[in-house]
């Protein structure tokens, strides 16, 4: 396919079917029979991406605002297991409620042991489950790239992709205890690569993406094909509903609750009702007064992971939903030398790490800190541990940008990874923006 002969949705469809984008519900590509599991293709990775060398680490990304719940939605990433595959069958790719747990309620897990892949989605408890196992993942995948896409539609009935094709039927589903069924709610409030507790595997992954939005066979095939680029028409997603205003001609949108009296026919929803998805064809409805809530819907994270420096992997899309990996046991595949940021949120009034752990390597340098208040004139501080201010002295903050002035000597970090430490007299939500770069070697 020619970017050029990339189609686009010209019609509203069931929100249980993102119909396939040229219109067919049956998709229209022809995969080769000897091919129809995807084991003999080799996924065309991103570029960049992060290695894992067996320890315990992670790469931990805070959706606290993006909750699916038990809406449609789609998972889609690229890994490359190890050959052989790892005996401590660790997580690959979670949505939980516990960054240190993956056998907990309400929670969706991939991982990988020496033969088969798995996936659970779980109820009340862990012993509570759903379970879908791919045997054979590792010989047929192991030092391979491969994209993995899941798809939840409107029923709540799951498929699995491997590199754009359907391998639901190739797997085995089964359950544990009392499940709640495929249509479980997921309390997402982080995303996990790699273990999120106990032992490490070694795999590599590239982009890693959660949309709002049950893609349908041909939108997975057209991400396989793009290298996991995030089509236009769903950049980018939110699960916080609009419930007035207009809407972004050409984006993807379900309205999440109907009011009578609204009507968004003029813009390309094929009827007035809760659950219908469409391209918006304007911006204008014909009537929005009465309160229906409309979701725009996407990709509500999506993690390129070709960052190349730093601890801080960037979410590109709208929410700013950046991850986290861990200091040690993680590594960029391809490395960068240039300068790094690190953007986030403290929230309290008194101390908070930023990123809760270690967010500058050592022997770098602190270029630029900027800060803002989103509401308010909170007094804050920075430093290298809890209370201190060895980075940036006490300073009033508005809403608007204001450079920092660094006390810390030539923003010099030492010999040792540190901490960032923000201190504040009010719980405003303060947004930082701190540039940094590696000493030469």
């Amino acid at each position: 396919m020619r970017i050029k002969d990339l189609p686009t949705l010209a019609h509203s469809v069931a929100a249980d079917d993102f119909e396939d984008i040229d219109g067919a519900t049956n998709g229209s590509r022809q995969i080769k029979s000897s091919d129809k599991h995807g084991q003999f293709r080799n996924a065309l990775a991103p570029r960049g991406g992060v290695a894992f060398d067996g320890s315990a680490a992670k790469v931990l990304g805070n959706l606290t605002t993006q909750a699916l719940g038990a809406d449609p939605f789609s998972i889609n990433f690229f890994l490359k297991p190890k050959v052989g595959g790892d005996s401590s069958a660790p997580n690959t790719f979670a949505l939980t409620n516990d960054p240190n747990n993956i056998a907990t309620a309400n929670c969706l897990t991939f991982y990988h042991s020496t033969t088969d892949l798995t996936l659970w989605l779980t109820g009340t408890s862990y012993t509570n489950r759903n379970q879908w196992v791919y045997p054979g993942f590792v010989g047929l995948y192991g030092g391979k790239v491969v994209q993995i896409t899941l798809v939840r539609n409107a029923a709540g009935n799951p498929t699995i992709y491997f590199n754009g094709i359907d391998v639901t039927a190739a797997g085995n589903f089964g359950t544990l205890g009392t499940p709640p069924g495929w249509q479980g709610s997921i309390t997402n409030t982080y995303l996990v690569l790699g273990p999120a507790s106990g032992g490490g595997g070694t795999s590599h992954f590239f982009a890693a993406s959660v949309y709002n939005l049950a893609l349908s066979s041909t939108d997975v095939q057209e991400i396989f094909e793009l290298g996991g680029i995030v089509p236009e028409r769903a950049k980018f997603g939110s699960q916080t509903g609009q419930t007035s205003g207009t809407l972004v001609a050409g984006k993807v949108y379900r309205i999440k609750t109907f009011v009578a009296g609204d009507d968004f026919t003029n813009l390309g929803a094929g009827s007035n009702a809760s659950a219908v998805v469409f391209i918006s064809t304007g911006t204008t409805p014909t009537n929005w007064a009465h309160g229906s809530t409309l979701l725009q819907v996407g990709a509500v994270v999506h993690l390129p992971l070709d960052d190349g420096l730093g601890l801080q992997l960037q979410d590109i899309g709208t929410n700013r939903l950046h991850a986290l990996m861990t200091a040690t046991g993680v590594t960029h595949i391809a490395p960068l030398y240039g300068p790094a940021r690190l953007r986030t949120t403290s929230n309290t009034n008194g101390n908070q790490q930023l990123g809760g752990q270690v967010v500058l390597l050592a022997n770098t340098q602190i270029m630029r800190c900027r800060a803002r208040a989103r509401t308010g004139t909170p007094t804050i501080t920075l430093g290298t541990a809890s209370g201190g201010s060895q980075v940036v002295a006490s300073v009033a903050l508005s809403t608007s940008w204001k450079d920092l002035t660094i006390a810390l000597t030539g923003g010099m970090v030492g010999a040792s990874n540190i901490s960032l430490w923000a201190g504040s007299n009010s719980t405003d939500v303060i947004e930082w923006d701190v540039n940094w770069e590696p000493l030469s070697p």
